[in-house]
């Protein structure tokens, strides 16, 4: 009687593909698109770090440069943890908000921004008409509500709306409970919404603040976090970043 040969349940030839898309995939671990691939860096995410490059003066060749490095998953300089900054500028207004810029060796750029509050006089806010964040004055204090901080760190955008705070004149001035996180984190890192992590409502020997925080993931380099945070004392409100 003739015996059944059993046939292998693949091929050679199947072997040999599983091991080429193996190997793809350990030469894509950085996170970069495969070679022909599209980038998964979108027109309109382009376009968003583009604005923002030239919002901060980073000349179009630098902007090109960087664009073209993001869409080949590659991080910026102001993306990753504990780069250092070659250059930093404080108090720098646009767009009314007042920012604390830095510069890094590739030219990209992090930054936090406090939006600047427009003053009510005669019932009405006057200044940059548009915007929710206002002061409201009384004798000895001003409330400022309605208002934005946000940071950048290169592709990466976090930060809060809708949050308020009370400069009081010879008292301690205090936070205003409130407020919700925001983000959009560009490819090649992506990020969690931000929350309010942790909250100091008034001042005594140090300031009263509140801070913002998402997580962040970026491929090749791990998984990190970034915040923001709104600091108010001596009757006067700044902002932070990590």
């Amino acid at each position: 009687m003739t015996k059944a040969i059993r046939r292998p349940l693949f091929s050679i030839a199947a072997a040999a593909g599983a091991l080429c898309l193996a190997l793809t995939g350990a030469a894509n671990a950085t996170g970069a698109p495969a070679e022909g691939t599209a980038s998964p860096l979108s027109a309109a995410d382009a376009q968003v770090l583009r604005a923002t490059l030239a919002k901060f003066d980073v000349p179009v060749a630098t902007q090109d440069e960087l664009i073209a490095r993001a869409q080949a998953g590659q991080a910026w300089d102001a993306s990753t943890p504990n780069a250092v900054p070659v250059s930093e500028e404080r108090g720098v207004v646009k767009d009314g908000f007042e920012y604390d810029v830095k510069r890094f060796a590739d030219g990209s750029v992090a930054y936090v921004g406090l939006e600047i509050p427009a003053l009510e006089q005669g019932g009405g806010p006057q200044g940059r008409a548009i915007s929710q964040c206002r002061y409201q004055s009384g004798s000895g204090y001003s409330n400022a509500t309605g208002c934005q901080i946000d940071g950048a760190w290169g592709t990466i955008f976090v930060g809060a709306i809708n949050v308020g705070y009370t400069l009081v004149q010879g008292g301690s001035d205090q936070m205003i409970d409130g407020g919700y996180g925001f983000q959009r984190c560009v490819y090649p890192t992506s990020c969690s919404s931000p929350v309010r992590v942790s909250w100091k409502k008034s001042e005594n020997s140090s300031a009263a603040y509140q801070r913002w925080q998402a997580d962040v993931s970026g491929g090749y380099l791990g998984s990190w976090n970034v915040w923001v945070q709104l600091n108010v004392g001596g009757d006067r409100a700044w902002q932070t970043n990590s």
